[in-house]
């Protein structure tokens, strides 16, 4: 996607998330909120301060209807009348598919491009071994397993791992230790952040490669050059991993992570559009 297209995209879902902001805002509480309600409170309360630039002739992507038809389900999340399990499952019966596209589609979507990108630009990186880390949907597996010759994609949920490509397919949370030494390249898409511990995860990690390997993180973060929230937070949290773990990492915090887990030779590559900074992916070397 283009910086001008992503740039208007994004301004449609801050709209999307406004009006997403004002229906929970409006909800009625039943009795005290829970700690998910009240992450759902703080960021309506942030994100409907958003200002809004003309962006009605804009299609709002799978990310957008995904908003919309949250506006009719978050009033029964935040009165207490759904569990957030609850008002996933009416999401995916209004949307079905919705979590397939929305990770393989922009916005979303352009964090598995980038890594691929990153990754067949250099031959010695898809050539030699790859362990991707927390798959799910397939959404890098399908970019680059084509072209890979020693490639294992992980997850920690078996159900992802349905032999769709050609490659090694195993059960592996991130949060342990992995069995795997000597990896030349440990890769993950919006995965990390989910860590309960990130700095032991990329402990983990350190020493699952060779001396000389590397990790490739492609991971969102909240547009910060803005000085806003990121807008899909009222999707997002939703899931457990993302409310109650911070959601997305700015950059400076990955790279305080990485050294601190043993990493040298620290570079990235920013996603951006306009004003705006999405994170992008990290590299690192052991």
């Amino acid at each position: 996607m283009k910086d001008d297209s992503r740039l208007q995209t994004y301004r449609k879902l801050k709209s999307k998330a406004k009006n997403l902001a004002k229906a929970i805002l409006k909800t009625e509480l039943r009795g005290p909120a829970n700690p998910q309600i009240q992450y759902f409170l703080d960021q309506a309360k942030h994100i409907e301060k958003f200002s809004i630039e003309n962006c009605s002739d804009v299609e709002g992507g799978i990310a957008g209807e995904i908003m919309d038809a949250l506006c009719l389900l978050m009033p029964e999340f935040i009165s207490g009348t759904l569990t957030s399990s609850q008002t996933l499952f009416k999401l995916n019966i209004a949307l079905p598919g919705y979590w397939y596209k929305l990770m393989t589609l922009p916005p979303m979507g352009e964090y598995a491009t980038l890594a691929a990108e990153f990754i067949l630009s250099d031959e010695k990186l898809f050539t030699n071994s790859i362990l991707e880390l927390g798959s799910g949907v397939g959404n890098l597996t399908s970019l680059i397993a084509h072209k890979a010759q020693d490639y294992v994609r992980t997850d920690k949920e078996s159900k992802l791992l349905n032999k769709r490509w050609a490659v090694r397919e195993e059960v592996y949370d991130f949060n342990y230790g992995g069995a795997w030494k000597g990896q030349n390249l440990v890769v993950a898409v919006n995965a990390v952040h989910c860590a309960t511990d990130k700095i032991k995860t990329l402990e983990h990690i350190y020493s699952m490669l060779k001396q000389g390997g590397q990790i490739l993180l492609s991971e969102g973060q909240s547009p910060v050059c803005a000085g806003e929230p990121w807008a899909l937070n009222l999707l997002f949290g939703l899931y457990d991993g993302w409310w109650d773990r911070g959601g997305f990492l700015e950059r400076g915090v990955w790279t305080t992570y990485l050294k601190k887990a043993g990493f040298k030779k620290i570079s990235y590559r920013a996603l951006t559009a306009g004003e705006y900074d999405f994170g992008g992916i990290i590299w690192a070397e052991k």
